[in-house]
């Protein structure tokens, strides 16, 4: 059984490049900075500043990815949580190769194909026709087609990167007889629908069987007619010892990167005592669905397979941050769970997080401000995610010594409670005449708004005819006309002024000048608010206020600009 032996520190040595080298454009939030930490024989130029990615493969696996890090300017730090170990039935899969064939060969992750490979090379390099998951899995081969194209033949990959498509999608010759042979780690996944290689090896396909520790799935390729032989070629375990000097600098680290559900339960493990709740970046969608099982909550994984869409993931994740997703030029990514979609506080959480991880990581990149006063200015939803990351700057201060230097608060037109929200907003159709009398006194005595999972049908019912009675109007300003596309506003007030800022933002020009979209997202840019709207009125924040039981310091007074009254305080 091989072992990991303990390990140290390496020594830190400092390398710098310049902003126009570290700069890259993303649509995901992040930090920019730095260099690499390394433990591989990969050589790097290494910083003394905190990770911002914490790689887990095991020991060597890690170069390509540290050095794409390096490329952009991104620290990270190796810390193998796993470590490779060869089977018995590795040897049977060279004597297998020899003695017998097979229609497909069904290689599922980029170590079994490097496994394979090596078998396949020392029996001889038989032909053999094989079908891949992944294109990372695909990039392995790549080298031995090149050399051997008479003898391997890459002939299928599934539309989707999972087992399940595979099964569904593999190449069969009507009612004909189809063997596959599916050579794999221990811990594979068995939903392609496989027969296991028996303890009692002969030479020739009759000494295969079912056995215990098998299934035979009636979606998969068994119930589709295969005759599916698997083979444990190797597995995986966990790591012998881990340093904690390392471990505390992987614990500060912003995204910890896994390439297995095998990496994951032993990161699970490490932090079990711990209250760490940073982002889970995996491979794809099976070790991120392998993450959510094991309770993660910040989970992501990219939308292009492999190692490409791997570290492009982490390059978005660790180079710009924008306070909150979705805003802006912001591109909502793949994520595993709802937290993002704000449902029940928790994407308010993980926002506050965010900002806060964000605020720490500028702060120690410009630490000339870090004296300076610290406002938190905002509007609208503003009145959860400015109030929530100031408890979190609070909370830190107290508890550690990265402190924020945080003087106060401010926010306009502040949505603060459902309840307030939808009673204001009510009231307000009401008040301007925009609703009638009897469907404002049916939404009144109705409808429970102390939580949107209070709301009945028959108040939904009743929200819905609100839509019905106010007609087609632009609810960001009920006062201003409506922008009609099909002729030009000769009005003081051009209703259509949002569309000219819409089309001027979508100028390419422009969104490279402001680094935005330079991924080209395929559809255009959008304005997401106004400032005379009836979605978060004047009476919803009155009932707000009031649930903040504050005492009034000045009293009401008009707010004059150029000698006219403008609004009040």
């Amino acid at each position: 059984m091989s072992s990991l032996s303990s390990f140290s520190p390496p020594p830190l040595t400092t390398s710098s490049s310049s902003a126009t080298q570290q700069r890259r454009s993303c649509v995901r939030r992040s930090f920019r900075d730095g260099a690499c930490v390394s433990l591989s024989s990969v050589t790097v130029s290494c910083s003394t500043k905190e990770p911002k990615v914490v790689v887990t493969r095991e020991r060597g696996k890690n170069g390509k990815l540290i050095n794409a890090l390096v490329r952009h300017g991104i620290d990270s730090l190796e810390l193998p949580l796993i470590q490779h170990m060869h089977l018995p039935d590795l040897d049977k899969l060279t004597s297998l190769l020899i003695e017998a064939t097979f229609d497909w060969i069904i290689i599922t992750s980029p170590e079994a194909g490097k496994v394979f490979l090596d078998a396949w090379k020392a029996a001889g390099t038989p032909f053999v026709r094989v079908g891949v998951v992944g294109s990372g899995t695909a990039s392995i081969f790549d080298e031995a087609v090149q050399s051997s194209k008479q003898y391997l033949d890459v002939a299928f990959a599934p539309s989707k990167a999972t087992g399940k498509v595979l099964a569904l999608e593999l190449p069969k010759n009507g009612n004909d007889k189809c063997t596959v042979l599916y050579p794999a780690s221990a811990k594979a996944s068995t939903d392609i629908g496989i027969y296991s290689f028996c303890k009692e090896y002969r030479s020739t396909l009759s000494s295969f069987k079912l056995t215990n520790g098998s299934s035979i799935s009636e979606e998969g390729l068994s119930g589709r007619g295969f005759e599916v032989t698997r083979l444990n070629t190797y597995t995986t375990a966990p790591v012998n010892h881990v340093d904690q000097y390392l471990l505390e600098l992987a614990l500060s680290a912003p995204v910890v990167a896994v390439a297995s559900p095998s990496a994951l339960r032993v990161w699970a493990n490490l932090t079990a005592s711990r209250q760490w709740d940073n982002a889970v970046a995996c491979i794809g969608e099976t070790t991120a669905s392998a993450a959510k099982k094991l309770g993660f909550r910040n989970i992501y994984y990219p939308t292009s397979p492999g190692l490409e869409g791997w570290y492009d993931l982490f390059c978005c994740e660790v180079t710009i941050h924008c306070h909150m997703e979705g805003v802006g030029f912001t591109l909502k990514f793949d994520l595993l769970d709802a937290m993002r979609s704000h449902d029940a506080g928790g994407g308010d959480r993980t926002t506050a997080r965010d900002s806060y991880t964000f605020l720490v990581n500028w702060l120690q990149r410009f630490p000339e401000y870090k004296a300076n006063d610290f406002y938190l200015i905002g509007e609208s939803y503003a009145g959860h995610y400015v109030p929530q990351l100031a408890q979190l700057i609070l909370e830190h201060n107290n508890n550690s010594n990265k402190t924020i230097n945080l003087k106060g608060i401010a926010i306009g037109n502040a949505y603060v409670d459902f309840d307030a929200n939808m009673k204001g907003t009510t009231e307000y159709y009401w008040s301007h005449a925009l609703i009638s009398e009897e469907l404002y006194n049916k939404i009144i005595s109705t409808c429970n708004f102390s939580s949107p999972s209070s709301v009945s049908k028959k108040c939904n019912a009743y929200l819905d005819q609100i839509d019905e009675e106010i007609g087609n109007i632009f609810i960001y300003n009920v006062y201003a006309p409506l922008c009609n596309n099909r002729s030009p506003s000769i009005s003081d007030v051009d209703p259509c002024l949002p569309n000219y800022i819409q089309s001027y933002i979508n100028i390419p020009e422009v969104q490279k000048a402001m680094h935005a979209n330079i991924t080209n997202l395929p559809y255009p840019w959008e304005s997401c608010n106004g400032d005379m709207d009836v979605v978060v009125p004047v009476t919803d924040t009155r009932y707000a206020i009031q649930k903040l039981n504050l005492s009034v310091k000045t009293s009401w007074y008009p707010w004059y600009l150029q000698g006219e009254v403008n609004t009040h305080h």
